[in-house]
């Protein structure tokens, strides 16, 4: 057996930068409602009507950061943290890897974070809810049991099957947030 042939046979992660993307990009085709919890930032937003309507897959896209300087345009950010204090009440989400647990050489166990924020001021909706436990509850509902694709495959909200998956709230005042964490074996 060669050196090369060993090397081969070690898990490189290679699909882990996708792994975000996946998500948000399954979320984008599976959850209307998320979409407009992000977009629409009056306490109606969650409402069929005239003034909310669905959004198309382009203007969905076009929620997704891609680097550009002005990120207050975007509600949906592939990392944790954030350059510039922003004046305007948005709600943003934020999916990023959050934890590998290697079992072997081959085989890994992968953290997905969810961390949804939102300015305190349109945190509540006109039907009593919380927008970011809403929009924490849509990731779930939509994310659990489903295989995203490369990267993450088949995620899942079990203790049973990870000590990592939980949800917990967390930010302070002027935004609250709610942190949600999915787990996969990747191999």
């Amino acid at each position: 057996m060669t050196e090369d042939s060993v090397q081969e046979m070690y898990n490189n992660y290679s699909e882990l930068p996708l792994a975000s993307y996946n998500c948000a990009k399954y979320l984008l085709n599976n959850n209307d409602l998320l979409w407009k919890l992000l977009y629409y930032s009056d306490p109606n937003a969650y409402k069929n009507d005239s003034a909310h309507p669905v959004l198309s897959g382009s203007s969905k896209g076009a929620l997704i950061y891609n680097g550009d300087p002005d990120e207050t345009k975007y509600r949906v950010f592939f990392d944790v943290g954030q350059d510039d204090a922003w004046m305007g009440a948005n709600c943003v989400l934020r999916i990023a890897p959050y934890n590998i647990d290697p079992t072997n050489h081959i085989y890994g166990q992968v953290s997905m974070l969810f961390q949804c924020y939102a300015a305190y001021k349109i945190n509540t909706l006109s039907n009593y809810n919380i927008r970011t436990l809403k929009v924490i509850q849509q990731v779930l509902e939509t994310l659990n049991g489903a295989d995203v694709g490369a990267g993450i495959g088949r995620l899942y909200f079990d203790a049973r099957a990870s000590r990592y998956c939980n949800m917990k709230i967390g930010g302070q005042i002027n935004f609250k947030s709610y942190n949600l964490v999915m787990c996969n074996w990747i191999a």
